[in-house]
């Protein structure tokens, strides 16, 4: 990273030593100042200017620069008064020095300008001077009822045509750029990350949103959650914090970005409190004539994790209590990520149906849709695919797969194909449908430079949903009164496009079922979101006993959890 930014500066400097006759030298006599620099937008008025005798106080210091602020502030919230200086080395400079700066005013982009990230203002540093030391720091400023509240609902809605602060999230945090934050009484709604970050909000405001019983911070159509902050935490912090868990003492930080996301770059030892609900299964023995389906991505599962083997076991035979029929998504082929040719899974299958019958004396029985050689997506040489299990001795009689009029076509190319599974019990038709639309993590970030978010594979995942809801109808036409369910991880939201597919073709998404609180299977920086889904036929609507989605991965830190998504029960009586 240093290397790339010594790079950056030399580039720009040659640029502006190139047309120096046309860039004016601004001068601390001109009476400039760090809100002068920010401005009220997300890029700098004074860009690739030469700025000199800029003060300010020493905030904070990292690797490659430090962090100031004014002491003499405007009348605008618009304006940010802090201002990261870039020195490329470790400066020598200590919070509570007051310094005067002279070097040039640019923008640098974290990561690829292709990745949609916003730019930071900063001044990359000519010289220094050493004014005073043990200077006060400035207060904070407080993020909450106690101070600036930011917009409730809307990180954008002018294509960042105007700087709102009020009304815009993505303003509002630009207008704190580099200033010292505080949060009070934050509440934790993701847990700790690989990165040693963490999602809160402060807990007043968790009253104006929907917040879960474990402390998750529910994403809705109208409303991205921009009261969602990240704080990286300070280096040697090494508390687990998690979901649901409060800090009842002042958080510090002075506000970064990176990465996608405003940041609190914590300069305090926060401390979280209290031990958040665990999710109890409340799931019940089964008569003869009810069935439990369960739609489950397992993240990349392959047998040679003995661990997350274990781990799966124990939550399908404890929490899940053995379902009729599962329905995985996410399982390798038998090599795992070995880019070897392999595209079976049956030893990585045969290995979780008999640590199933080690723990619990039930046997499954599985199909392999093996898929051709890295056609499925994911990561190269792993094949992964999604496969449908069933108990052997539940009376539920497996026919076989259905495949008379459906072909793999142009919309799952590179893509999860659906698996179609064909049951009977009772003498009722019953198709189950395993689905795996396309990812979205090409989506460029909320908080970032391209307004409104583009989805570059969304039009994907609408055609998935075509050839499914399609699918659906030719299945109608064979056997009109046969049971239909079309289940799995679709990667996106309840009102998405790619659902209404199905739902204009009669599909009833039962996860609507779900109280509101509790609709969500993922968590993605800070917003909790129902990706895995389950529609049913209007033929079997009215046989449906119960709806849940067991939160026994969110709540949990990323080394703890089995997957990242929760599984989604159905239950059902024939």
């Amino acid at each position: 990273m240093k290397t790339l930014r010594k790079v950056f500066t030399i580039l720009v400097t040659l640029s502006i030593l190139l047309s120096s006759c046309s860039i004016p030298l601004k001068t601390g006599g001109d009476g400039i100042s760090i809100h002068d620099i920010q401005g009220c937008a997300h890029e700098s008025p004074f860009l690739h200017m030469s700025v000199s005798d800029i003060q300010g106080v020493v905030t904070w210091k990292v690797d490659n620069g430090f962090y100031m602020q004014e002491l003499n502030p405007d009348n605008r919230d618009c304006s940010s008064e802090g201002i990261f200086v870039f020195t490329e080395q470790y400066p020598d400079v200590i919070p509570g020095d007051l310094v005067s700066v002279e070097g040039r005013v640019d923008e640098f982009t974290p990561g690829n300008i292709e990745e949609g990230n916003l730019s930071v203002t900063e001044i990359d540093m000519g010289s220094i001077q050493l004014i005073k030391t043990n200077v006060d720091l400035p207060q904070p400023v407080v993020i909450g009822h106690d101070g600036r509240t930011p917009p409730s609902t809307v990180i954008d809605d002018d294509r960042l045509s105007s700087f709102d602060i009020d009304a815009d999230g993505i303003d509002f945090y630009e207008s704190l750029e580099g200033m010292r934050i505080q949060v009070n009484e934050a509440l934790a709604v993701e847990s700790t990350n690989a990165y040693n970050e963490v999602f809160v909000i402060p807990s007043e405001l968790g009253k104006e949103n929907l917040i879960s019983r474990l402390g998750a911070l529910i994403q809705a159509q109208v409303d991205s959650n921009p009261e969602r902050i990240l704080l990286q935490m300070p280096d040697g912090y090494t508390k687990y914090i998690r979901q649901g868990q409060y800090s009842d003492a002042e958080i510090i930080g002075v506000m970064g970005y990176e990465f996608g996301n405003y940041r609190i770059l914590v300069t305090s030892q926060p401390a979280f409190s209290g031990e958040p609900e665990n999710q109890a299964s409340y799931l019940s023995e089964l008569d003869e004539n009810q069935i439990r389906l369960v739609t489950y991505n397992i993240n990349n599962f392959n047998r040679f994790d003995d661990e997350k083997l274990s781990d799966l076991t124990e939550q399908i035979v404890t929490d899940l209590r053995l379902p009729d029929i599962m329905i995985l998504q996410e399982v390798q082929d038998d090599s795992g990520s070995d880019d070897d040719g392999t595209t079976s899974a049956s030893k990585n299958l045969d290995a979780l149906v008999n640590s199933i019958y080690h723990e619990s004396d039930v046997l499954y029985r599985y199909f392999d849709p093996e898929p051709r050689n890295n056609s499925s997506g994911g990561a190269r040489g792993a094949n992964i695919r999604t496969v449908i299990l069933c108990r052997k001795d539940r009376g539920l009689t497996y026919l076989g797969q259905y495949d008379k009029s459906f072909t793999n076509g142009q919309a799952f190319e590179n893509s999860r194909a659906p698996v179609i599974n064909q049951f009977s019990m009772k003498g009722k038709e019953l198709f189950v449908i395993g689905v795996h639309l396309v990812s979205n993590n090409l989506n460029t970030p909320l908080f970032g430079a391209i307004q409104p978010i583009k989805k570059p594979e969304e039009y994907k995942r609408i055609e998935q949903g075509m050839a499914i809801a399609n699918l659906v109808k030719t299945i109608q036409a064979d056997s009109p009164e046969a049971w239909i369910i079309v289940a799995g991880d679709f990667n996106d939201t309840t009102w998405s496009d790619t659902l209404d597919q199905l739902s204009t073709i009669g599909m009833t998404n039962i996860t609507g079922l779900v109280n509101e609180t509790e609709r969500y299977s993922i968590l993605y920086e800070g917003n909790a979101n129902l990706f895995d889904h389950i529609l049913v036929s209007q033929s079997l609507q009215q046989q449906v006993t119960g709806i849940e989605i067991l939160h026994i991965n969110t709540p949990n830190p990323e080394d703890k959890q089995v997957s990242d998504h929760d599984p989604v029960i159905l239950e059902f009586q024939f």
